[in-house]
């Protein structure tokens, strides 16, 4: 657990952030009376809306290689696991901080700032990335992600097969799913997801496959409604390139909607990092920066 609990709050929404990971912990509607976020209960999934840094997803192997050495590293990189220093707060934002380290360099080589800001605008929190190579020569090799998972059912006495996906008009939807073996990306088959004039419903057996995985800036916007088609939580992501959608399993309560810059590698890949699919590059004093944001419906 993180080492204290700390809050962003107006008249609409109640946040709650803990120092481990610099993650999102809640998300209370005061209107509606309810918690959207999941509480990350270990039965599932012990998470809440983790921050995937400096890689997202598995490497084929769980090592990968750079500059002649290899390393290796567990799914997701390190920050989701780590203690971020609360940097700065207003009325209605909050910002932390995770730099490298001497343990971080034993698993990633580089020189590093990533700060997570989090601001707060009526019904809407806007999740933003910093990333900054502080390195005076080396570039900064890395991948970014968000995993929140949001609660479905959000309603006592519904069931989370009653709910769907609003894919906002998008319909044969391409898609990749992880290899079962190794947790990469099998790359060398694509399908497609079939939609109802863009809405999915959460049936069982939806998340057979694991991941759901959306390449090519398909998905810039994606709903999770009840089960009158109304949605509860939107996610507008426009310009991230790749994006999943996960779920533990048929009975676990929550369904992850996941916007990233990069993914867990393609399966079979034992080349260099700046090879990597969907990595990204950072020259020596550059900075980087993205956000998405969570729509509340009232």
């Amino acid at each position: 657990m993180g080492t204290e609990t700390q809050y962003l709050e107006n008249e609409y929404l109640r946040l709650t952030f803990e120092e481990r990971g610099g993650q999102l912990t809640g998300i209370y509607d005061k209107e509606n009376d309810r918690e959207l976020l999941w509480e990350g209960d270990p039965k599932f999934w012990s998470y809440h809306a983790p921050v995937l840094f400096p890689f997202v997803g598995k490497m084929y192997g769980g090592v990968y290689r750079y500059d002649g050495k290899e390393y290796e590293i567990g799914q997701h990189g390190f920050a989701r696991t780590s203690v971020f220093r609360p940097a700065g707060r207003t009325e209605d934002s909050i910002s932390w901080e995770l730099a490298d380290s001497d343990a971080s360099r034993q698993i990633y080589p580089f020189a590093f700032q990533f700060d997570v800001v989090h601001i707060l605008k009526g019904r809407e929190i806007t999740v933003r990335w910093i990333v900054r190579n502080p390195s005076d020569s080396e570039t900064l090799y890395f991948s970014v992600g968000a995993h929140p998972a949001f609660r479905v059912p959000v309603r006592e006495g519904e069931k989370k097969d009653q709910y769907w996906l609003d894919f906002h008009g998008l319909n044969r939807i391409p898609y990749m799913t992880p290899d079962k073996a190794t947790g990469t990306i099998n790359n060398r088959e694509s399908f497609e997801l079939e939609t109802e004039d863009g809405y999915l419903k959460i049936r069982d057996h939806l998340f057979d496959v694991d991941t759901y995985v959306f390449r090519n800036q398909t998905i810039k916007q994606i709903s999770l409604c009840t089960p009158d088609k109304k949605p509860y939580v939107t996610i507008s992501c426009a310009g991230f390139p790749d994006f999943g959608i996960w779920s533990k399993s048929d009975e676990a309560p929550f369904v992850c909607l996941e916007p990233w810059y990069g993914s867990a590698d393609n399966l079979g890949f034992e080349g260099e990092l700046p090879d990597k699919y969907g990595i990204l590059s950072l020259e020596a004093g550059k900075e980087f920066t993205a956000q998405y944001r969570i729509l509340i419906h009232a």
